[in-house]
């Protein structure tokens, strides 16, 4: 695999983990830390274990030995950080 592509994976993971684990865990008090009031903490949760599944995934892509095995899951990856 290239190494700006092993870069970008290692990245993507660690900036989901950070961002996923406290939504999961304590919406309000990671927020609040933001100064944004969470209106519905279900929500919250819910994207918080969206983005720990995409660090999953992530390592499991940076582990793949074949380049066709990561297609699918970049164009996801792309796809939820654009949306």
């Amino acid at each position: 695999m290239n190494r700006a592509f092993r870069v970008i994976f290692v990245l993507f993971a660690l900036f989901t983990l950070i961002f996923g684990a406290p939504l999961l865990l304590a919406p309000g008090r990671f927020l609040e830390m933001f100064g944004w009031a969470p209106v519905e903490p279900l929500l919250f949760r819910l994207l918080g274990a969206a983005l720990l599944a995409m660090s999953w995934s992530a390592f499991i892509n940076f582990r793949a030995p074949e380049p066709d095995q990561r297609s699918l899951c970049m164009q996801g990856f792309f796809i939820f950080t654009g949306l």
